[in-house]
């Protein structure tokens, strides 16, 4: 069973061999007129082309960013022609090399991004018991599909178009050739169980209806242009189409200018430009929000010239997630701090070009010849000057002599630094982030702190914005969860205390789509201060009970943040011991009771097992195995008489050492 046949089976779209009719009425337009298959192709491709014209600007600034990426600096936007032109020098003599700066910024922007966490929790939709165990399903549920799809991967990949053209975005959808074999047709096709499944789309793929509205929920309909090869429409769509020489932009080698003057050697930069490639299609893919006309929305997918889906959007909304790397007030697209560094980098390459010229210039003083004076002026022209050389020359018509200089301009050097510092702080990083070293000036330990926390204040804008796109999108995969599943399913996951553990779920555990992250984004708050945060807790007393005793597990969180090597074979012995504990707590679950060992420790034992009787799973547990419940309720008694035999014994040991002693 193919993508479309799955996805008609569940929703009653027409079949494909009923659209294949061009002349089939599938829609009636404002004015009441019935609108055919070709109607609506054609109307999609004349709207597409539209889009495409619109927005010409967006798509050769993002252009022009990967070009100086990528090192083809020589090149700048032509408003009049439309198209990226390489600038060339006045003079073949001047030197045009290139020396990137953008290229270690973006590297270190992505370094210092990746660095943030993406845990997600699901809040309850109630306090009730019920929904809080929900809420615990969707929250395993929600951590499976990111470990399923690769969220570090994906992320990695949205980080590097965002901060690259300002706008990177994800399709999620239901496909139902995934998932589980569970079953087959009568003709021998296998029918999976489905599951959700997510890519990459970069902007050039995607059109908006507005280039003035935000974000994606303010636009009434977006379309997407991808080029795939028909081997990859065929695996994933299940259609067999005719390829043909399609233009997509393309990353690739071109001959550029470098070095000293133009014509002296030829280099080769990477620059970004539109190519054709082979045995592909065009997939367009029509996208319509729910409306007064269209309850339901609308999708229909055009391949080729032909529609081989038209019918109701299955998805609550556009199953799109864009995240920007910085936002623009009334532009959909956003900016990239790329974009702001260009013409710094421009500046840059001009002064590190002159200060070249100016070095060779002063190396190879020009000679200055007397009309009349030497005999062969041609051929110290096309030769120079050679060690040892021997010129002859009139001496009553004057002496040749060099041009002197008067050595390299301080002004060029500062104008070189300056726009270095400008760079950094135009892309929200300074010295410390970049180079790993102080500024001038800064000697302090707080004052360099001070810096660093600056340094991530700014980068964690774009890193923010990463975060709520996540948690929209988290909201999406549980909707098309809710909307899509049919019946219990088992997901084999990774629990605590890295357990391998199977969550049964069905459709109706979803009830809450209240998202919260379990820890705060690390740029805005670094891992270095939450830890001075927590020591300082820590030496106030806020962690010890009303006896004035700091619990053991508290005490191996200040170890860790101390990072006191001599403790750690102590911490170790006690993080099994807790670990220990912890994995009888999940045998728990699958109705086995924990049994008593001589090399537990009771002390940390019973601190873990109460823990976790006072949660709610284990309240609703008792409702649902209360005799499981009740025996594990007397292992925990027997860990407090193990402890009571203990302490009554180390009281009697003492008593009697009392006694030994006053008899003495």
């Amino acid at each position: 069973m193919g993508f479309f046949d799955g996805l008609r089976a569940l929703l009653g779209a027409p079949k494909t061999e009923e659209i294949e009719n061009e002349e089939l009425k599938i829609d009636i337009d404002e004015r009441e007129s019935p609108v055919s298959v070709s109607d609506f192709v054609s109307y999609l491709k004349t709207e597409l082309e539209r889009r495409r014209g619109d927005r010409w600007y967006f798509e050769l600034q993002w252009i022009l960013n990967s070009n100086f990426l990528n090192g083809h600096q020589h090149c700048d936007i032509n408003t009049k022609s439309h198209k990226i032109e390489t600038v060339e020098l006045e003079f073949d003599y001047l030197e045009n090399g290139v020396y990137n700066r953008i290229a270690p910024i973006f590297d270190t922007r992505l370094a210092s991004l990746r660095n943030v966490k993406f845990a997600m929790t699901v809040r309850p939709a109630t306090a009730e018991l019920d929904d809080l165990g929900k809420a615990d399903i969707s929250t395993e549920l929600l951590r499976y599909t990111q470990n399923k799809l690769g969220w570090d991967d994906l992320k990695n990949k949205l980080y590097n178009w965002s901060e690259l053209t300002g706008t990177a975005f994800v399709l999620s959808y239901w496909d139902p050739s995934s998932g589980k074999v569970i079953g087959e047709t009568e003709d021998g096709m296998k029918v999976h169980e489905g599951d959700i499944e997510c890519g990459i789309l970069t902007p050039y793929e995607v059109f908006p209806e507005s280039l003035y509205k935000e974000d994606i929920s303010s636009q009434r309909n977006i379309i997407t242009d991808q080029v795939m090869s028909v081997d990859e429409i065929y695996d994933r769509y299940g259609l067999r189409v005719e390829g043909k020489d399609c233009d997509t932009y393309i990353v690739s080698p071109i001959p550029g200018a470098g070095g000293y003057g133009t014509t002296t050697y030829i280099s080769t930069v990477i620059t970004t430009a539109t190519a054709k490639v082979h045995d592909s299609e065009h997939v367009i893919t029509y996208y319509e929000q729910p409306s007064k006309k269209y309850p339901s929305g609308r999708i229909a997918v055009v391949i080729g010239d032909k529609l081989i889906h038209y019918g109701e959007m299955p998805y609550s909304c556009i199953p799109i997630n864009m995240v920007k790397c910085k936002e623009v007030a009334g532009q959909f697209f956003g900016k990239t701090y790329v974009q702001d560094l260009i013409p710094w980098q421009r500046a840059y390459n001009g002064c590190v070009n002159s200060l070249h010229d100016y070095i060779k210039a002063s190396c190879n003083e020009p000679l200055l010849v007397p009309q009349g004076s030497v005999r062969d002026v041609d051929d110290i022209i096309m030769h120079g000057l050679a060690p040892n050389q021997v010129i002859e020359y009139r001496n009553e018509m004057g002496q040749p002599t060099f041009l002197s200089h008067s050595g390299i301009p301080q002004n060029i050097t500062n104008e070189i630094h300056d726009i270095v510092n400008n760079m950094e702080y135009a892309a929200g990083i300074s010295t410390l982030m970049a180079y790993g070293t102080a500024p001038a000036g800064v000697k302090s330990g707080k004052a360099l702190e001070n810096l660093r926390e600056i340094d991530n204040t700014r980068i964690s804008l774009s890193a923010e914005n990463m975060r709520n796109m996540a948690k929209a999108l988290a909201v999406v995969w549980l909707h098309i969860y809710k909307t899509f599943c049919r019946g219990y399913r088992v997901c084999n996951i990774v629990g605590e205390n890295q357990l391998g553990n199977l969550l049964v779920w069905c459709s109706d555990e979803i009830n809450s789509y209240d998202i919260v992250y379990d820890t705060v984004n690390e740029l805005a708050l670094s891992e270095e201060q939450q830890k001075e945060n927590f020591l300082q807790a820590y030496q106030m007393g806020l962690f010890a009970d009303e006896r004035g005793v700091v619990p053991s597990e508290i005490k191996q969180k200040a170890i860790e943040a101390l990072r006191v090597g001599t403790f750690t074979p102590t911490l170790s012995l006690n993080d099994e011991q807790s670990n220990n504990a912890k994995r009888e707590n999940s045998f728990v679950e699958a109705g086995v009771i924990p049994v008593l060992d001589e090399l537990d420790d009771d002390y940390i034992h019973l601190s873990e097992h109460k823990r976790y009787a006072l949660q709610y799973r284990f309240r609703r547990m008792e409702k649902v195995m209360p005799e499981i419940t009740k025996e594990f309720r007397n292992h925990i008694k027997a860990h407090e008489m193990r402890i009571a035999q203990r302490e009554e014994a180390a009281r009697q040991a003492a008593l009697q050492a009392q006694m030994t002693g006053e008899n003495r």
